[in-house]
């Protein structure tokens, strides 16, 4: 059976009595045992026991659960329990009371702040090092009361939370110290990213000023995604954790003892014992305060209030239910609006201003009164929650929470949008639309009565905005419709004229293209002698500007010319050239020895240019390193070993001032070197170019010496003398004069050694260019004379094989093949250059030739670019041998040619066949390469064993048929030849080498 209840000492005392009416309204309901009562009420056995044990007031919420359980009338039961709690308050109840329950500390509350000394301290010294501090710690730890009641108590501070705007309050900040409290709101009410980095940004670069700022521990990850704020953090952080017991007692004990009160010991272990957070553990004591008996603070009163876990839900759920329906609703909707969602965070409160709710009677009177319940602070610009341990710890609010989040969010979007709108004095474009308008008007219709004017004023002038804008739209879209319609009739009118215009502007186009064309055409053919690449350039622009017959005549005519590069390479004209390995010398009368890199021909490039200070009228390459430049008056010396950058070195004076020195060679050791001067010969030792030393002197000379040249073997001297070539000995003895060569009735300007020394080449003011044998010395021969000029031949110059000469006159350049001579018996003019005056030089490697065209050019022709020059008549047949190495040309001309093509040259001539008759019509390689067949109008077609191409055998003459023979063919096998006549094709068996016979005709 259940244990019976305590009998009650009297019935004079208020709440005894109270306590007796409790249990006379539960033997009205049948006197159900207390367990039954916890089954209906939702509390426990011992609470309800409690309630009518008439020891303490139970709760208002217990009260009513009781009064309900045992079906009484609440609304009575609720009146009466007030009343009592009324006659049970303490006395003095205006005395201000000595802890401060939910709020924070203020500066003014120094007094009352107790327990954090030792981290005050702390504090302090941290931000006499430092220029930015954080205070981190849970919610609920003691942060603001640190900052307030702690620093600014100490110090004078500025002190602000940020809000949706920190920059601005930032801005009207002017002490040393500005404090910072609830920094997490930067992260939770800013919205706006941009002014959340400038604000971070101004705080952490702060230099007139210290900043601390206090921030929930939960957000110390958010602060890490900011680097300004990493690394003004950085040592520079204090951790607000829990109270140890001692500081826990101090701040129980200390604020009841300085206002005249005592804490039951016991009372302290309790709390100690709940370790509970700092703000509950204040409410508590407040609420303990409020039920004291006299001056003590007593066990008993502390659990009239519910303890520690219950006193601020009670209080809470207290001043909810003194509330009627309609108050309710709207302090439910201000409790919402004060909360912060989180994401990924505990939920945070959120001050909200006073123009953001309603300003009707109910609204205030329901702020007010929780005002005076201390459940939220009210001042003349906001709203806030007293701390964020209501959010926590009352489960009617947690349950608001967790039904709709969503809407929530929905909802205070919408109550900053609605600020935002009338901050812009209601600008239109400030209205939802789209998406955000479309979840609002959803929201709302489930939750209408949670908006307030404004905001409703908002959603509805967002509402007729958007339905004024789809108007708007229709009304638009009928007109573009219309508009479309006409737009469509124009454009039809439209591309018609288009396609007119453009029809007459092509052709106008085409024939502009073509003038230009033609201008471009004249233009490159007058180009093409003196500069091939722009001539080539331009013809290519007119045919690709204009695709015509004549265009493209003309680009095919570009390509027929040899192409070759000019170098602009002076200011003044270019009387010598050197060559040697890729390197390029040129020298001018405008004082300047300039080196060129010619390794491509076709992109020659500037190594250096320096000014001799004298006109410069020859050069020669002495030897490895060393070249010599002559003027009127000297020859210069200069190293060339570091091509970027010529050395001046010795100098070889005129005998007298009214000398002239006409020329230099030497030997081919280069350390002696010959001098033509006046009408005499000076020999120098030039081993040590900076100091030359005189030798010997030839004389004897009946007039000025122009030009000399020794022998390759060095052995001889050849000396030109006005119009006489004369022939020495040297390197044995003294100079002997030789033979003397007498073929120009000019002077001899120019003359040069074969490579083996058993020629010579010599030409003249007599327009003659001479080709001597001079083998022997004494006797020496003219070979061939060449009367191709019309002006001064001022250079000639032969091939380091020695089997093409190059002469220069008359602004052209001939080159003959001295390897073959024509049916007069004289060598072959290979080719004709439409450019040259004073010099052409052949590269080293035989695959250039560098001609000085006089005025201020050099041209830089590849040899390979050249045509092939040979037959002396229409060429009727080419073919190349598989290998693609040898070409053979046939011609009317009765002649074969075998040619070399090399990658250097291009083309290199390697035998002529001369012993077939009649017009050659047609030749080609056997598949294997080995024959060759050659077919004429004499009716045979011959067939040459071409194995050695530099010796050809006639293996056979393929006798005629009927008729000349014009083409020729071999099988894949080279066994068969097909020789092809007038209406007739021959068949050949090749299989027999020593008879040929053939195997059939027809």
């Amino acid at each position: 059976m259940p244990r019976p209840e305590r009998p009650l000492d009297s019935d004079d005392d208020e709440l005894l009595r109270f306590a007796a009416d409790l249990r006379l309204l539960r033997e009205k309901a049948g006197k159900p045992t207390y367990r039954e009562l916890s089954k209906a009420a939702h509390y426990s056995v011992t609470v309800l026991s409690e309630a009518a044990s008439g020891r303490k007031l139970p709760s208002l919420a217990v009260t009513v659960a009781y009064v309900h359980a045992c079906g009484g009338d609440v609304e009575q039961w609720r009146r009466r329990w007030h009343e009592v709690a009324e006659s049970v308050k303490p006395a003095d109840p205006d005395r201000q009371p000595p802890y401060l329950g939910l709020g924070a500390f203020q500066a003014e509350d120094s007094s009352r702040f107790f327990g954090r000394e030792k981290l005050v301290g702390q504090l302090l010294e941290k931000v006499s090092e430092r220029p930015f501090v954080g205070v981190f710690g849970a919610s609920g730890s003691g942060k603001s009361s640190l900052l307030r009641a702690g620093l600014v108590a100490s110090r004078p501070a500025d002190v602000f939370s940020p809000g949706p705007h920190p920059l601005k309050l930032w801005g009207e900040c002017a002490a040393e110290l500005v404090v910072i409290d609830q920094f997490e709101e930067v992260f939770t009410l800013c919205r706006d990213e941009d002014e959340r980095e400038a604000f971070i940004e101004a705080i952490t670069h702060a230099t007139e000023r210290k900043v601390v700022v206090g921030v929930r521990s939960d957000f110390y990850g958010h602060c890490g995604r900011y680097p300004d704020l990493v690394d003004a953090l950085h040592d520079a952080q204090i951790l607000v954790g829990t109270m140890s017991p001692a500081e826990l007692r101090r701040a129980i004990t200390e604020p009841a003892l300085r206002a005249g009160y005592t804490v039951e010991g016991a009372l302290v272990s309790v709390l100690e014992a709940e370790r509970a957070p700092l703000p509950l553990v204040s409410h508590a004591l407040l609420e303990t305060w409020r039920r004291r008996r006299g001056t003590r603070l007593t066990v008993a009163g502390y659990e009239e209030t519910g303890g520690v876990r219950h006193a601020l839900a009670q209080s809470a759920e207290a001043a909810y239910v003194e509330l009627d329906v309609a108050q309710q609703a709207i302090a439910r909707k201000i409790f919402l609006r004060l909360t912060a969602l989180g994401e990924g965070t505990e939920d945070t409160k959120r001050r909200v201003s006073r123009d953001s709710l309603d300003n009707d009677d109910d609204t205030l009177f329901v702020l007010d009164h929780l005002a005076r319940a201390r459940l939220i602070t009210l001042d003349d610009t906001g709203v806030d929650l007293t701390h964020e341990a209501v959010i926590r710890s009352w489960p009617r609010l947690s349950g608001w929470l967790t039904a709709n989040r969503d809407g929530l969010r929905v909802h205070h979007q919408l109550t900053e949008a609605s600020a935002t709108w009338e901050s812009l004095n209601r600008d239109s474009g400030a209205l939802y639309r789209g998406v955000r308008l479309a979840l609002a008007r959803e929201w709302a219709t489930a939750d209408d009565d949670s908006m307030s004017a404004r905001e409703r004023r908002f959603l509805n002038a967002s509402i007729e905005a958007e339905e004024a804008e789809h108007v708007a739209t229709r009304r638009r879209t009928r007109r573009l419709r219309q508009l479309v319609g006409l737009l469509t009739v124009l454009l039809v009118l439209a591309v018609t004229a288009v396609g007119y215009a453009i029809k007459a502007q092509r052709e106008t186009t085409e024939q502009r293209n073509i003038a230009i064309a033609r201008k471009a055409v004249s233009d490159a053919q007058g180009l093409q002698p003196a500069d091939a690449a722009l001539s080539t350039q331009l013809s290519l622009a007119a045919q690709q500007l204009a695709d015509n017959t004549e265009t493209r005549d003309n680009l095919l005519s570009a390509t027929a010319d040899p192409y070759f590069t000019r170098i602009a390479a002076h200011e003044l004209d270019i009387p010598a050239v050197a060559t040697w390995g890729t390197t390029l010398a040129t020298v001018s009368w405008d004082h300047q020895l300039k080196l060129w890199d010619i390794a491509d021909v076709h992109a020659p490039r500037p190594l250096s240019s320096t000014d001799t200070g004298e006109e410069l009228h020859g050069v020669v390459r002495a030897r490895d390193g060393l070249l010599a430049l002559t003027t009127e008056r000297s020859v210069l010396f200069y190293d060339v070993t570091d091509l970027g950058a010529p050395k001046k070195k010795g100098t070889i004076p005129r005998p007298k001032d009214t000398a002239k020195i006409s020329d230099v060679a030497f030997t081919p050791d280069g350390t002696t070197a010959a001098v033509a001067v006046e009408n005499v010969v000076q020999f120098w030792q030039v081993s040590d170019p900076d100091h030359p030393v005189l030798t010997s002197t030839l004389t004897g000379f009946e007039s000025a010496t122009r030009r000399l040249r020794f022998r390759p073997d060095g052995k001889a001297l050849a000396v030109a003398v006005d119009k006489t070539l004369t022939l020495w000995t040297y390197g044995d003895g003294e100079p002997r004069r030789q033979g003397v060569g007498s073929a120009h009735t000019g002077g001899i300007e120019t003359l040069e050694f074969t490579p083996d020394g058993r020629s010579l080449a010599t030409g003249g003011w007599d327009h003659l260019a001479v080709l001597w044998d001079v083998t022997d010395l004494a006797n020496p021969r003219k070979r061939a004379e060449f009367a191709d000029f019309t002006a001064i031949v001022w250079g000639v110059g032969f091939s380091p094989d020695g089997t093409t000469l190059a002469a220069t006159g008359d602004g052209r350049t001939r080159l003959w093949d001295l390897a073959h001579l024509d049916q007069e018996g004289r060598p072959r003019l290979l080719a004709t250059l439409t450019s040259g005056v004073y010099e052409a030089e052949f590269t080293q490697d035989n695959s250039t030739l560098v001609i000085s065209e006089g005025p201020k050019a050099v041209r830089l022709q590849r040899l390979g670019d050249l045509p092939l020059l040979g037959h002396e008549n229409n060429i009727s047949a080419t073919s190349f041998r598989p290998d693609g190495q040898v070409l053979a040309t046939s011609s009317w001309d009765s002649t074969v040619w075998l040619w070399r093509m090399t990658p250097q040259r291009g083309r290199e001539p390697i035998t002529r066949i001369t012993d077939a008759r009649g017009y050659l019509r047609f030749t080609t390689f056997s598949p294997d390469g080995e024959l060759l067949a050659v077919a004429s109008d004499d009716g045979f077609c011959r067939l040459y064993d071409v194995s050695d191409v530099t010796a050809p055998v006639l293996l056979a003459a393929l006798p005629p048929q009927t008729d000349r023979a014009v083409s020729a063919a071999f099988t894949p096998d080279s066994k068969t030849l097909a020789v092809g006549t007038f209406r007739q094709v021959l068949l050949w068996d090749l299989i027999d080498e020593g008879a040929y016979g053939d195997a059939f005709h027809r």
